[in-house]
């Protein structure tokens, strides 16, 4: 039982662990549904999927340097 429920936490802290994350994210969310409001079609998926990326990545790095 011990096994799942370390399991089980590694999966809830993999969603729930970084709280800045989830913020940006959210920012990025609503400039992304601003800019889609605006017909902007093509510029809001960029901005959407380059975003979600830069953001990852930082949180990747951010992780890293706490190592």
């Amino acid at each position: 039982m011990s096994a799942m429920a370390r399991i089980f936490r590694g999966l809830i802290e993999l969603f729930f662990d970084d709280g800045q994350l989830a913020l940006g994210i959210l920012l990025l969310l609503a400039v992304t549904a601003v800019a889609a409001k605006a017909d902007a079609g093509w510029a809001s998926m960029t901005l959407l999927v380059g975003g979600t990326l830069a953001l990852l990545f930082e949180n990747v790095l951010r992780a890293a340097r706490k190592r």
